[in-house]
């Protein structure tokens, strides 16, 4: 993917998408002495404003993601104090485990964002970001430079005009704001959804989604999900309002991959996301670093690659049985995890959160 050197002996590099791979890999290649110029089709920082700001969870690893990346992002982590979990109607708290911390950030375009954070890292290092460039058509991505990195995160056009399998996601959201700056997250689980729903608090916004792939969310699923909600929370929240979320790379097997011709993928295009859970903060970021690493080294960038999609198989198998299991399943395989969730050591609950894109195999 050769590459003509500047005078400096630094490259040029171009890249599609201000979201988290394409602000990891914008700092990094930076940091390395490279001109960095992002095109971000929104006006601001922080993709998708229909849906934002919106607090985000997920397990990091927060000092071995800051080896991995070369970022430290824990000033815009909070740690999450309570963790519910709504099985069928049934509110549990689950135990806290201080060996594996699960974490919470806000996602969006006010300053107490991960979105924020990361864009005043890139401006810090020089990276230049032009707001209010779409890239539509397959023409407007082949005419990028060799090695250019494509980082367009949930956006349909990106994953159609790439011809990138997927499916299309169907969400359901209201907000609001509460008085105190604790990250809070209760999962629903229901026949409301074969996903799941989430309401999750955090710097003083609350947030309430009900979301699934390839099926619209009927006005009676609805209903039931703001019944469980109204009964779990006692925060008030704005009217229920439909949001594309855009395109959910699992339809495939071969979904993940990290060079579409001589261009390079990063973050959800790439398909570092896990199919079954939804979590894909984490492999945003370290997908990020592999894009960069991979504009003077495809082989080692592929070879992480892959380490960090090794489980991607697996868990889309899971996915496809959990979907087309019926209820009663779903709800007693709920029932039997709770069971035994708070018995098992952490050592066990690490194995699980291995199944997160990245998380155990930042080295």
């Amino acid at each position: 993917m050769g590459r003509e050197p500047e005078r400096d002996g630094g490259m040029r590099v171009e890249i599609v998408g201000a979201g988290l791979a394409g602000l990891t890999a914008a700092i990094n290649l930076a940091g390395e002495g490279h001109e960095v110029l992002v095109y971000e089709k929104e006006k601001k920082i922080g993709g998708m404003p229909s849906a934002r700001p919106d607090p985000a969870g997920g397990p990091f690893g927060v000092h071995r993601l800051k080896e991995y990346i070369g970022i430290d992002i824990s000033p815009a982590l909070s740690r999450v104090e309570r963790n519910f979990l709504m099985i069928w109607g049934r509110k549990v708290e689950m135990k806290p485990r201080p060996g594996l911390p699960m974490y919470m950030v806000e996602r969006g375009s006010r300053k107490s964002s991960l979105d924020s954070f990361l864009y005043g890292k890139a401006l810090d290092r020089g990276v230049k970001i032009e707001f209010g460039q779409a890239f539509e058509t397959r023409k407007d991505f082949e005419d990028l430079p060799p090695g250019s990195i494509i980082a367009t995160g949930l956006e349909h056009r990106a994953f159609e005009t790439l011809g990138i399998p997927h499916n299309t996601g169907y969400a359901i959201v209201a907000k609001g704001k509460v008085d105190h700056q604790v990250a809070t997250a209760t999962i629903y689980m229901h026949d409301y959804t074969v996903n799941y729903g989430f309401t999750s608090t955090v710097n003083g916004i609350c947030y309430a989604q009900i979301f699934q792939a390839d099926k619209p969310i009927s006005s009676d699923d609805l209903e039931g999900f703001d019944r469980d909600v109204r009964r779990a929370e006692s925060y008030n929240l704005s009217p229920w309002k439909e949001v594309d979320i855009g395109a959910l790379p699992y339809r495939s097997y071969s979904n993940p991959r990290l060079f579409w011709g001589d261009k390079v993928l990063a973050g959800t295009l790439a398909g570092t996301i896990d199919p079954l859970y939804g979590f894909g903060m984490l492999g945003a970021l370290l997908s990020g670093k592999i894009a960069a690493t991979a504009q003077t080294d495809r082989g080692a960038a592929m070879k992480e690659f892959r380490r960090l999609n090794c489980l991607y198989a697996p868990e889309l198998l899971g996915r496809k049985l959990m979907v087309s299991s019926p209820s009663f399943v779903r709800r007693s395989l709920a029932e039997m995890n709770l069971a035994v969730f708070d018995l098992l050591p952490d050592r066990v609950v690490d194995l699980w959160y291995r199944f997160v894109p990245g998380y155990g195999r930042m080295g």
